[in-house]
C-alpha cells in the first residue's frame, strides 16, 4: 500500500507541475503509460525483484512524464525554453523494461531494440543459414549460441517439436542488466523442445557465475546414462557471483542433480537473484546426495509453483537414503522464498533448509508422501544469527511413506536453531507409515545450536499423525508461544505432546485444543517424552485455558487420492504424471499446491452441527478438465513407472503401504461403518493473504484557471512536496 499511495502522490505532483512550469495542458492520465499495481499483486509478496521493478517503474513513468509533458521538446536531454526544472534531476529517457509478467503468471521477455534473435531448429535448419529468422535457423546448440553477444539483450529461440540428441549448451551468457537479460527460449507452437543432453557433462555449466541470464520452456533429460549413475551431468550448474537467473517452465528429468546454483562463499562472492518457477524436476538420482534443487551462497532465492518428485532415488539402481532430498538450501543462503510449490516422494526430506540470516518465507506449499517432510532452521553455529522464518498455509500430507527412505522417522516438521518468525495455519495429517513413532513437529536444537527464540506457533491443525509435538534439547529456547492449535489423534495413540517441566517460562502454552481416543490414564502427555502426565495435571500445571473436547470436522479423512479420484485418476501415479506434465500451454489451477491444499482445508473446516452428513466433494473449478494426463511419457519417466514394481519385488521390507491403506479405508467407508473417531472440528484457517488493490482511475485534473499568483504560490509548496518526496525515496 506504500507502494501505491507513493504513485498516487506521484501522479497528483506530475499532474500539477506541468502546466505549471510550461502552461501547458496535461494529457489525460489515463492516456499516459503505467502499469497499474494490480499487475505486480502476485508479485509482491515473492521477490524483491518485482519490488524493485515496481518502484523504477513509479519513477520512469513520472520522469518520462515530466519530461515529455513539461518540455516543450518533450526530449530528457535538455529542457525547453519555458520550461522550469525541477527539484531533482530526472531519469534519461529509456526504452520500458523488457521483462513483464502476464496475468496469469508468466514471465515475458520483450526483445530490446539492439536485440539479436538467433532461431535454431534441428528439423528445418542448417547451420550455414544466418539464423536472424524462423525461415533461416541454424541446426545446432553451438551454432546458434555462437551467435549470442555476451552484455546484450540477445534471444536463443529453439523450435517447439524439435529434439536435439548428445547437444549441451556449455556456460551461460550474460545479458545487459535485469531488464535486458539474455533470454534462452522458444519459437513456434506445439511441446518444449526436447533436448536428450549428453549424459558425461552438464547441459548449462559454468564455474564462473552468470548475470541476467533466463531460461524458459525447454525439457531436458540426459541420453542414456549409465546403469550405475556414475556420470555425474546435471541439468544447470552455475557455480560462481553472478545474478538474476531464472529458469521457469521447464522440465528437468534423470539428472544426477537437476538445478545447482551456488557462490564461492564470503560477501560479494554471491549468488544474488535465483528464480525457479513453474518447473517440473523430476526422478533426479546417482551417488548420494542428490537433490532436485540445490543453492549455497546465495541471497533472495524464489522458488514458485513448481512441481518435485522422486527425486535422490531410483526405484531400481540408486536406493534412497537419508542425506538426498527434493530440495536443499545449505548453509549460506540469505533469503529465499519458497511459495505454491509440490514436493511429493522425496528420497528423505521435501524440503530441507540449512541456511544462514535473513528471512525465508514458506507459503502454501504441498508436501505429499515424502519419508520425512520438512527441515527448517539448523544452520551453521556461527552464523544462524539473524534467521527469521515465516512458515504458514501450507499442508503436510501422508508422510512417512516408504516409497522412500524406510529408516525415516516419519517426521512431520523440524524446526530448530532460529531467531524467530512464525508456523501458523498449516495442517500436518494422516501419516501413511513409518518404522518408528514419528514427530509430527519438533522443536529443537543442538546444545550448542542457537535455540529457537521469538517464535510462533500458532493455529495449526494435526490431525492423525501418530506421533507428538516435542520440546526437545532446547536450553537455549525463548520468547516462544504454542497457541490456538489443534491435536486430534482419532488412532488412540499417546502422548500428543512432549512439554517442558511445569512452569519453564521460556515458552507459553494457551487455548490448544487436544482430543485422543487414547486412555486418559495412559497420559495424552508426557513431560520430555518421559514422565506421563494426565489431563487434569495438565490443565492445572501446564495449560490452564486447554481445551479437551472432541472437536468435528466435516471429512478429515481427505488425501491426495481422494483429490486424484475427484479429477477422475485412479491412482497417484496418474496424479504425479498429471502434475508433470503442467507447462505454459496445459497450466490447469485444479493441478496446483494451492487448489489440493483448499481442498484439504475444506474438509478441516468445522462441522458446527457435528452430525451433518459428510458432503460430497465439489467439482473442480475447472469444468473443461479432462482427467487425463496432457503429456506423452518420456523414457525415463516410463522407465521409473515400469520399474517400481520390479524394485517392490526385490525389495519387500519397502513395498509401500500407502495404496493398501487408502483401500482398507475405503472399503471401511463403502461398508457403513460408522466414522465417529474421524469427524472432529477445529476453527476455520483465517485467511491472511494481503491483497493489493489496483489504483483508482484518476480524474481530470484543470488547472488552467490558476492566476499567475497563485502559480507562483503552488510552485514552492510543489518544490516542497518533491524535497519531501525526494528525500524519503533516498532514505
Amino acid at each position: 500500500m506504500f507502494s501505491i499511495a507513493i504513485y498516487a502522490v506521484f501522479w497528483v505532483v506530475t499532474a500539477l507541475a506541468c502546466p505549471l512550469v510550461n502552461n501547458t495542458t496535461p494529457t489525460p492520465l489515463t492516456q499516459v503509460w503505467w502499469k497499474p499495481a494490480s499487475a505486480y499483486a502476485s508479485d509482491l509478496p515473492h521477490s524483491n525483484r518485482y519490488r524493485d521493478m515496481f518502484f523504477n517503474d513509479i519513477l520512469e513513468s513520472v520522469v518520462n512524464k515530466l519530461t515529455s509533458q513539461c518540455c516543450l521538446d518533450g526530449q530528457g536531454s535538455s529542457i525547453a525554453r519555458g520550461c522550469r526544472k525541477l527539484s531533482f534531476q530526472h531519469l534519461e529517457c529509456r526504452t520500458l523494461m523488457a521483462v513483464t509478467m502476464t496475468a496469469d503468471g508468466w514471465t515475458v521477455v520483450t526483445p530490446s531494440d539492439d536485440s539479436r534473435i538467433v532461431y535454431v531448429s534441428s528439423s528445418q535448419g542448417n547451420d550455414a543459414n544466418s539464423g536472424l529468422s524462423a525461415q533461416t535457423p541454424v541446426a545446432s546448440i553451438e551454432a546458434g549460441k555462437a551467435l549470442l553477444r555476451s552484455g546484450y539483450a540477445d534471444h536463443l529461440l529453439f523450435k517447439r517439436g524439435d529434439t536435439w540428441t548428445d547437444q549441451n549448451f556449455g556456460a551461460p551468457v550474460d545479458g545487459r542488466n535485469a531488464d535486458e537479460p539474455t533470454l534462452i527460449g522458444t519459437y513456434g507452437t506445439g511441446d518444449r523442445p526436447v533436448f536428450l543432453t549428453d549424459p558425461s557433462s552438464n547441459f548449462i555449466s559454468t564455474g564462473a557465475g552468470a548475470s541476467y541470464f533466463y531460461v524458459i520452456g525447454l525439457d531436458l533429460s540426459p541420453n542414456n546414462r549409465a546403469a550405475d549413475g556414475s556420470d555425474g551431468g546435471q541439468g544447470v550448474k552455475i557455480t560462481g557471483t553472478g545474478s538474476d537467473i531464472l529458469i521457469e517452465d521447464c522440465r528437468l528429468e534423470g539428472y544426477f542433480g537437476s538445478i545447482t546454483v551456488q557462490g564461492y562463499g564470503g560477501e560479494g562472492n554471491e549468488v544474488v537473484n535465483v528464480y525457479l518457477r513453474r518447473n517440473a524436476i523430476l526422478n533426479s538420482w546417482g551417488n548420494s546426495p542428490i537433490t532436485g534443487f540445490f543453492s549455497n551462497y546465495s541471497t533472495d532465492v524464489v522458488i514458485e509453483e513448481n512441481f518435485f518428485d522422486h527425486n535422490g532415488w531410483h526405484p531400481t539402481k540408486d536406493n534412497p537414503d537419508i542425506f538426498s532430498h527434493n530440495i536443499y538450501l545449505s548453509n549460506e543462503v540469505h533469503s529465499s522464498t519458497v511459495v505454491g510449490n509440490i514436493f511429493s516422494r522425496g528420497s528423505s526430506m521435501g524440503t530441507k533448509f540449512k541456511v544462514d540470516s535473513g528471512t525465508h518465507i514458506v507459503k502454501d506449499n504441498l508436501y505429499v508422501r515424502n519419508p520425512a517432510q520438512a527441515q527448517y532452521g539448523d544452520g551453521p553455529d556461527d552464523v544462524i544469527e539473524g534467521s527469521i522464518f515465516q512458515i504458514e498455509d501450507n499442508v503436510y500430507l501422508e508422510g512417512g511413506s516408504s516409497e522412500g527412505f524406510t529408516n525415516s522417522d516419519g517426521l512431520g516438521v523440524s524446526i530448530s536453531d532460529i531467531e524467530g518468525g512464525y508456523f501458523k495455519n498449516n495442517i500436518i495429517a494422516n501419516r501413511v507409515n513409518a518404522q518408528k513413532i514419528p514427530y509430527a513437529l519438533s522443536i529443537n536444537t543442538d546444545n550448542e545450536g542457537a535455540g529457537v527464540n521469538n517464535f510462533e506457533v500458532d493455529s495449526n491443525v494435526i490431525y492423525r499423525w501418530g506421533g507428538p509435538v516435542v520440546f526437545q534439547r532446547v536450553p537455549q529456547l525463548s520468547a516462544m508461544t504454542f497457541s490456538n492449535n489443534t491435536l486430534v489423534d482419532p488412532n488412540g495413540v499417546k502422548h500428543m505432546l512432549h512439554p517442558l517441566p511445569a512452569g519453564d517460562d521460556s515458552y507459553s502454552l494457551s487455548n490448544n485444543q487436544y482430543y485422543s481416543t487414547a486412555s486418559d490414564s495412559g497420559g495424552w502427555f508426557k513431560e520430555l517424552g518421559q514422565t506421563e502426565v494426565t489431563t487434569a495435571d495438565y490443565l492445572a500445571n501446564y495449560e490452564p485455558t486447554a481445551n479437551f473436547e472432541k472437536p468435528s470436522f466435516i471429512d478429515p479423512t481427505r488425501t491426495s487420492l481422494s483429490y486424484a479420484a475427484k479429477l477422475g485418476f485412479t491412482n497417484y501415479e496418474q496424479l504425479v504424471g498429471a502434475w508433470a506434465g503442467q507447462s505454459q500451454g496445459t497450466w490447469n489451477a485444479d493441478l496446483t499446491a494451492h487448489a489440493l491444499n483448499e481442498y484439504i482445508r475444506e474438509g478441516f473446516q468445522a462441522d458446527e452441527v457435528g452430525l451433518t452428513p459428510l458432503p460430497a466433494p465439489s467439482e473442480p473449478s475447472s469444468s473443461s478438465f479432462v482427467p487425463t494426463p496432457s503429456f506423452a511419457p518420456s523414457a525415463t519417466w516410463k522407465s521409473f513407472v515400469d520399474s517400481a514394481t520390479v524394485y517392490t519385488v526385490s525389495h519387500p521390507e519397502i513395498t509401500s503401504s500407502v495404496q493398501s491403506q487408502v483401500e482398507q479405508s475405503e472399503v471401511v467407508q463403502s461398508q457403513g461403518e460408522p466414522m465417529e473417531e474421524d469427524e472432529v472440528s477445529y476453527l476455520q484457517l483465517d485467511d491472511e493473504v494481503s491483497e493489493i488493490e489496483d489504483l483508482p482511475e484518476a480524474s481530470l485534473l484543470n488547472t488552467q484557471t490558476s492566476t499567475q499568483q497563485q502559480q507562483q504560490v503552488d510552485i514552492q509548496a510543489l518544490d516542497q512536496v518533491m524535497a519531501g518526496l525526494e528525500e524519503s525515496l533516498l532514505r
